[in-house]
C-alpha cells in the first residue's frame, strides 16, 4: 500500500470512529419534551426511499431520535433513483450493500436478507401509505415494510408478502387490497422530491428540522444538535422546563 493510500485509509477509519461516536450519543442527551413545548411542535422530516438501504437505517435512527425527544416525525417518501430515470452501476449496488451491512452491524440493526422492492414493490408500498397515514399508522407501516425488504427477505411484490407487512403494522389486509391500484401517490412523491431539492439536498435519506437539514443517516447527529439548541433557546424564554414540566421564569432560573 502506498503512503497516500495508507493515509486515506487511516483518515477513513478516523472519520468512521468520529461518526459512530456521534451516533452512539444520538439519544443519550435527549430529554423527553412535554406537550406544548416549542421544540416539540416542529416535526423531524424524513425524506427517504423504501428501496434505499441507507434510508432503512435512517428511518430506524430517526424514529429513535424523535421518540427520545417526543417530537413529531413526518415521513416524506420519494421514488428511488432508478425509477426516476437515473442509473446505478452494479459496482455501486454491491458497495452500498456491503457498506450498509457494516453500518447496520455497528448500530445493531438487522440487515442483509434483502428482497429488492424495485418496481411493483415500491409502487405497492406507496399506494398504501395514505391509508396507513389516515389511521395514524404510517410510521409503523413504513418500518414494517423497510424491515421486511431489508432484513427479512419478504417479497413485497407478492400478496402473501405484502399481507404480512400490512397486518403487523396494524392495518387491514382486506381494505389494503382494494387500494393497490391507486396512483395518487405519484403526486405527493414528486412534491416530496422537490421539497428535498429545495433544501439543497439530492439524495436519501435526508432530514430536516426547522431550518436545519442534512443528508445521510450518519449525519443525524446534526439534527440532534439542532433540537437540543432549540430546547435550550426556548428555556431562556420562560417556557416549560422539560425536566419537570413546569414553567420556568427568569427569576426562578436565578434561584
Amino acid at each position: 500500500m502506498s503512503e497516500a493510500s495508507r493515509i486515506r485509509a487511516e483518515s477513513g477509519r478516523l472519520r468512521c470512529h468520529h461518526i459512530y461516536a456521534h451516533l452512539a450519543d444520538l439519544t443519550s442527551t435527549a430529554t423527553r419534551l412535554p406537550g406544548g413545548h416549542p421544540g416539540a411542535e416542529t416535526p423531524l422530516e424524513v425524506f427517504f426511499s423504501i428501496r434505499s438501504p441507507y434510508s432503512y437505517l435512517g428511518l430506524e435512527r430517526a424514529i429513535q431520535l424523535a421518540e427520545a425527544w417526543n417530537i413529531p416525525l413526518q415521513l416524506r417518501p420519494v421514488l428511488p433513483m432508478v425509477m426516476r430515470g437515473q442509473s446505478v452501476p452494479d459496482a455501486k449496488k454491491w458497495y452500498i450493500f456491503h457498506d450498509t451491512k457494516r453500518e447496520a452491524d455497528k448500530l445493531s440493526i438487522p440487515y442483509g436478507f434483502v428482497a429488492d422492492p424495485l418496481g411493483p414493490g415500491v409502487e405497492r408500498c406507496y399506494a398504501l401509505f395514505e391509508y396507513a397515514r389516515s389511521l395514524g399508522r404510517e410510521i409503523e407501516y413504513m418500518l414494517s415494510y423497510a424491515r421486511a425488504v431489508n432484513a427479512e427477505g419478504i417479497r413485497s411484490e407478492t400478496d402473501s408478502g405484502l399481507k404480512v407487512i400490512v397486518e403487523r403494522a396494524g392495518l387491514q389486509w382486506q381494505k389494503a387490497k382494494t387500494l393497490l391500484n391507486d396512483q395518487s401517490w405519484r403526486g405527493w412523491a414528486e412534491v416530496n422530491r422537490k421539497a428535498m431539492y429545495d433544501c439543497g439536498l439530492w439524495g436519501v435519506p435526508s432530514f430536516r428540522y426547522g431550518t436545519v437539514s442534512c443528508w445521510g443517516q450518519d449525519r443525524l447527529w446534526i439534527i440532534g444538535e439542532a433540537i437540543k439548541k432549540r430546547v435550550e433557546a426556548s428555556s431562556t424564554q420562560g417556557v416549560c422546563d422539560p425536566t419537570n414540566n413546569a414553567k420556568v421564569t427568569s427569576g426562578q432560573r436565578g434561584n
